[in-house]
């Protein structure tokens, strides 16, 4: 767990707030059997913080959380997040929590075509399956014909209950929302830009999540390059 202040500040408040938080995340992590290193950083940008600990620990995933409460700004995403995907390879969540992960009864998880291509394909899809088969609940797939296929050799050999929606227009993507239902969470698949399945319109993401998803948990997966 990091925790990035700003190293011009001048008083020990944001040092004494920083060490509560990463104190907390530590006993969280203890009640569950985990081991947590916490990691207390002095830099004027976030963005030059986490990249540097990424190189400096060997961080091969990374988890990005947002308050509860706030949206997936664009400017999250167009400022730090890119300078963040376009200096690390490695795999990147970016997660906005809206109700405990215990509670959600289904995973709607919409991948973009071609997603097979990246390198980071298994890795993305390993971390999927570990959640949904860890909080019990049910993946509903959405992707296409081809990816689809893939998706399905890999959890035939782990099975979850999952279905599976043929889906690849991104330009229709909200016909979504007319499938979400009460304590569902969204999983969307995206892309760096330049790679197999980047697709013109994860620029909305932000934007949909925002006006019709905002009810809903959801984590937005980038895959390790």
């Amino acid at each position: 767990a990091l925790n990035v202040i700003n190293n011009q500040a001048s008083d020990d408040k944001a040092f004494k707030q920083s060490k509560k938080v990463l104190n907390m995340a530590v006993t969280t992590a203890s009640a569950t059997d985990n081991v947590l290193q916490d990691l207390l950083r002095y830099d004027l940008n976030v963005a030059n913080a986490i990249i540097s600990v990424i190189k400096e620990q060997g961080i091969t995933d990374l988890v990005l959380g947002l308050h509860q409460g706030k949206g997936v700004v664009s400017s999250f995403l167009g400022n730090m997040t890119e300078a963040i995907l376009g200096q690390s390879n490695v795999t990147t969540l970016i997660y906005r929590p809206i109700q405990p992960i215990a509670t959600v009864k289904r995973h709607l998880v919409v991948v973009p075509a071609r997603a097979e291509k990246e390198v980071g394909f298994p890795m993305w899809v390993n971390k999927v399956w570990n959640i949904i088969h860890n909080s019990g609940a049910k993946a509903v797939f959405y992707a296409s014909e081809d990816t689809t296929m893939y998706l399905k050799e890999i959890y035939k050999k782990r099975p979850i209950e999952a279905e599976f929606s043929s889906f690849d227009d991104w330009d229709d993507f909200l016909i979504i929302s007319r499938d979400v239902k009460e304590n569902d969470a969204l999983m969307i698949v995206m892309s760096r830009r330049t790679y197999p399945s980047y697709v013109r319109n994860m620029a909305m993401i932000p934007t949909y999540l925002n006006k019709y998803f905002n009810k809903h948990s959801c984590i937005l997966i980038y895959p390790m390059q």
